[in-house]
């Protein structure tokens, strides 16, 4: 349900129209009051402007206060899907704070047009210290339309083509040129698309990010925008001949089944440009040279995602809230939203200890300055969106290119006159941030929750548990909540208190923790044998306890009731063996047809480590540290090929595992009968209701080994805590409310509470008491979760060969013993040379310096992976 309030109007434009607008260095100097100007930052952003930034800004700007306030990445629909409700998420949004990040989905013409955003012109036109001339061109012009400047830039990331040489040498077609124009492009994807005996298309020629990254190669083929420069406010013009003639093609090659929407899978590819050394081929063999190259668009463009700092209209204090806008642009820590600074003068600047993505190799770099050089602006990209209405029109109502652009044209127009309508008559002002209250003799705590989840869920529930806490505690009165990414020593610097979804104690800097024994010792509720498993011992270091434990967070599978029940298979409500599982495979695959009844959307190869293990084999054995290698062993070779004959036979979905290179993305929401999940402690569980059919269980067992694969949801206390025992308190009541986390609770007692266990659907308890009793079992095999923090250094690399080996096998239907063998001889020799590294102290190194000494250590194994280390290991100002 969402609240409407009545805001009060705020004029800005007399200042400027009267010519009584001074600079904003000058208003500072002559206004001795503070003022108080919020920031809206992402959770998972936060920490870089809660240490420094901020701190600097305030000392340069006296007189002026920040405060930060947590937004949720604003999900505000295209506004050509429809105003009202594109108006009604951007009012929210830019209600938040006084300046707000703004991307192109965000920040558009219409918002513009309808007066929701505060025109920066008339100040950037009199701050001496803006230097505009210090931004590439093509990213100052993004946010200036209609004679005004509605945002300020301060990253982006390119969007370029990217291509197989190897397929281009096999279709007998030259290499990509940023000189192709519509007829090339065509002529290639055409020939480059590949298809069966019975004409299905099974190699598209080309994939494109549908509304995004197609738009920026449309865009560049034109080589002119879609408006009307004769004319201000700009006119939207999308009815032009060569408009018509890219849709007819485009929408051909449509209507062939010739686009796909992969990333980077096609032999053509119009993508974000990332910071890795290497993109692969996912076709091609693993390692081999087949790898992708990067040129820009056709046309000689790139496509540019800029984002920048934005004034909302509802600010009161239009000049300070510009002068941090302005500030900034100038912080390479406030550029870290997913690209490279926008200003020429901070692309080699350090960016401390905020590091969001793996540094950008030589190459990259260099493909992203001439991105920038030759990128295209955002405002040139107006009404671009259009063109996906007219490609829609063409396809659902049967209309030629040239009467579908003139109906979205005049669709186009009707909008913006819409918008225009607006001005005036929204009445915006940004929240007045709320003074603390603070009870006389209580104090506040200022809390931290480390999320993987954004938005942060259920925000409700701990701000409710909160206000329970704080009115009956003695000592606290407030508690500050603030969620983002962070790691152990991060949190422990900037709060008393915090949570992390993983174990963080194995690579903590100890000296940022409280010992937590004596709290314990003290909590005559805390009973030591009630934590489940041997929860208690991996919180261990020095033979002390430094984490809470909070919850267990298991990878899981999920099964569809309803699809089991048409099978004719048995729901596994109770847990199943792994010949049920395969059975269940067999018989759900009638009703799928082509699409594997099996999909793992969880990042990376554990479900097939732990399908194995049920089979009997264990190659990677986490038991020991390091762990057992042991790829080759007779039980071992007929595990793995078990599990993946299941994949070569359509059974389980796969994709290629061993190729390092590439991103990992993370699908949702699938339609198979059985997928992967983890229980990560905060999102919100799929299933167990009437409505979802979709049920929680635990991987099959084995008649020898049972997988588990588990996190373990962790709570701390800073060393520089002010009120440790009033942190401990609330912790501790954390702990007693397993409702606030999609997790197992670590406690027995609260697993087993009628009063809890009855919030849960019953599937989840069944899975909670199974995994009570595997944790218990010395037949469990365990495997390290991909976001636990307490895994090997060696654990994932290890398992870098181990997938390689399988993807030949499935994927290139190689000899899978003898890609055994051979991966086998990389993982051994890789662990002879990290055995000589000392344990992780990180009182002496940093965690990315230590662990570059396992990335030298496996391009010394396997030289072939020499290039990506190299890449792995560049630091953020491009020092190896």
């Amino acid at each position: 349900m969402r609240v409407r309030r009545r805001w009060l109007l705020v004029i800005l434009a007399l200042l400027a129209a009267t010519g009584t607008l001074a600079s904003p260095v000058a208003l500072r100097a002559q206004d001795n009051s503070a003022v108080t100007i919020t920031l809206a930052v992402f959770d998972f952003n936060r920490e870089a402007f809660a240490s420094k930034l901020v701190g600097d800004f305030e000392a340069s700007h006296p007189g002026i206060k920040i405060k930060l306030i947590s937004v949720d990445p604003p999900d505000v629909p295209r506004s050509t899907s429809g105003l009202d409700e594109y108006f009604e998420a951007l009012q929210k949004y830019v209600s938040t704070a006084d300046v707000v990040v703004v991307e192109p989905g965000v920040l558009s013409v219409e918002a513009t047009r309808a007066g929701y955003f505060l025109d920066l012109a008339p100040l950037a036109k009199v701050d001496t210290s803006l230097n505009a001339d210090d931004f590439y061109p093509a990213l100052w012009q993004s946010f200036a339309w209609d004679q005004g400047l509605w945002a300020l830039p301060t990253s982006a990331q390119a969007i370029a083509m990217n291509y197989s040489p190897a397929a281009f040498d096999r279709a007998g077609l030259a290499y990509p040129s940023d000189q192709w124009t519509l007829d090339d492009l065509e002529n290639a994807i055409r020939k480059l698309s590949q298809k069966d005996a019975e004409g299905k298309v099974t190699v598209h020629g080309i994939d494109t990010l549908k509304g995004f990254s197609d738009l920026a190669l449309f865009r560049s083929l034109l080589g002119e925008g879609l408006y009307d420069n004769s004319t201000v406010p700009n006119a939207p013009r999308l009815d032009k001949p060569e408009v018509e003639t890219l849709l007819e093609a485009w929408a051909k090659l449509d209507e062939d089944g010739l686009l796909g929407t992969d990333f980077n899978k096609a032999p053509i590819s119009i993508s974000p440009v990332f910071g890795g050394a290497v993109i692969k081929a996912q076709s091609a063999e693993p390692n081999s040279d087949d790898k992708r190259v990067w040129t820009l668009l056709p046309g000689g463009k790139a496509g540019l995602q800029v984002q920048g700092y934005a004034v909302s209209a509802g600010t009161q204090h239009p000049e300070q809230a510009y002068a941090l806008a302005s500030f900034l642009t100038t912080r390479v820590e406030a550029s870290l939203l997913g690209g490279a600074p926008a200003r020429r003068s901070l692309q080699n600047a350090p960016a401390g200890d905020i590091q969001v993505m793996p540094a950008e190799s030589p190459e990259v770099k260099a493909l992203t300055q001439k991105a920038f050089e030759n990128g295209i602006p955002l405002s040139e990209m107006r009404f671009t969106d259009y063109l996906l209405i007219a490609l829609q029109k063409m396809k659902q109502d049967k209309l030629d290119a040239k009467a579908a652009l003139q109906a979205t044209e005049a669709q186009a127009v009707t909008n913006l006159q819409a918008a225009a309508d607006k001005k005036g008559k929204t009445v915006l002002a940004v929240a007045t941030p709320v003074p603390s209250n603070l009870t006389p003799g209580k104090t506040a705590l200022k809390f931290g929750v480390t999320s993987f989840v954004q938005p942060f869920p259920n925000r409700e529930g701990w701000e409710r548990l909160i206000q329970e806490f704080t009115a009956s505690d003695p000592q606290i009165g407030q508690i500050d909540l603030n969620t983002g990414f962070y790691d152990a020593t991060t949190a422990a610097q900037q709060f008393d208190c915090f949570y992390t979804p993983f174990n963080a104690v194995p690579s903590a800097r100890l000296s940022t923790l409280l010992n937590l024994d004596p709290f314990l010792s003290a909590d005559s509720t805390f009973d030591p044998s009630d934590v489940v498993g041997n929860t208690l011992a991996q919180l261990k270091r020095e033979n002390k306890i430094w984490g809470l434990p909070i919850a267990i967070m298991p990878a899981v599978l999920k099964y569809d009731k309803d699809q089991f029940q048409k099978a004719g298979v048995s729901a596994p409500d109770k847990g199943w063996t792994i010949d049920a599982f395969t059975d269940a495979l067999k018989a759900l695959k009638a009703n799928t047809g082509d699409e594997a009844p099996f999909n793992a959307i969880s990042p990376g190869g554990t479900h097939l480590l732990m399908l194995i293990a049920a089979y009997g084999g264990v190659p990677l054995d986490y038991r020991t540290d390091p762990p057992t290698i042991d790829f080759t062993g007779p039980a071992v070779v007929t595990a793995i090929r078990q599990v993946l004959d299941l994949a070569k036979q359509g059974y389980i979905k796969y994709s290629a595992l061993g190729n390092v290179g590439n991103a990992v993305f993370i699908g949702s929401k699938p339609s198979a009968p059985i997928y992967t999940t983890s229980l990560d402690g905060l999102k919100m569980i799929r299933g167990g209701t009437a409505e979802d059919p979709y049920r929680s269980v635990n991987y099959p067992r084995g008649s020898q080994f049972t997988p588990l694969s588990y996190a373990i949801g962790t709570a701390y206390i800073s060393s520089q805590a002010q009120n440790p025992e009033g942190c401990y308190r609330w912790i501790s009541a954390l702990a007693k409310h397993p409702e606030l986390f999609s997790a197992m609770p670590a406690r027995r007692s609260l697993l087993n509470d009628p009063a809890t266990s009855s919030t849960r659907a019953p599937d989840l308890n069944a899975v909670y008491q199974q995994i009570d009793e595997l944790l218990k079992d010395p037949n469990t095999i365990p495997f390290p979760s991909m976001f636990d923090g307490s895994g090997s250094q060696a654990g994932f690399l290890l398992q870098h060969w181990l997938y390689e080996a399988f993807d030949t096998y499935v994927l290139h239907d190689g000899d899978l013993e003898a890609a055994l063998k051979d991966a086998e001889g990389y993982a051994k020799a890789f662990q002879q040379c990290i055995a000589s590294i000392p344990p992780f102290d990180p009182d002496v190194q940093s965690q990315t310096e230590y662990a570059k000494q396992f990335t030298q250590c496996a391009a010394k194994a396997d030289q072939r992976l020499k290039t990506l280390m190299d890449g792995f290991n560049t630091s953020v100002n491009g020092e190896k």
